[in-house]
């Protein structure tokens, strides 16, 4: 039993320090920081090293909203827009008009 226990302690090293070998060749750093994994992820998708934590959130709502801030319920505004083609409240759908604006 003594010597079970023994190869499970082993396996679980040498598991814990694949995974830390793992996260140091893929960062470049040998200390890792909350943060580190998404930051080279996104500058390996990106090629910017100018990403900040939370960036990638910010950049979805405004592909969603169209707005810098968020304000509550500007998601499900935005996509019952896209879905109906409506700005919501009983307005009609949205027509271009002949400036290109929209109603």
């Amino acid at each position: 039993v003594r010597a079970v226990q023994e190869v499970g302690v082993r396996l679980a090293e040498r598991a814990a320090q694949g995974v830390a070998d793992g996260v140091r060749g893929y960062t470049g750093k040998d200390e890792y920081r909350f943060g580190d994994l998404t930051e080279e992820t996104v500058h390996r998708v990106t090629g910017s090293d100018e990403y900040r934590f939370g960036d990638l959130s910010k950049g979805a709502l405004r592909s969603v909203t169209g707005k810098t801030e968020y304000e509550f319920g500007d998601v499900s505004k935005s996509l019952f827009r896209r879905l109906t083609g409506h700005r919501g409240g009983g307005a009609e759908p949205d027509e271009a008009a002949s400036d290109g604006s929209t109603k």
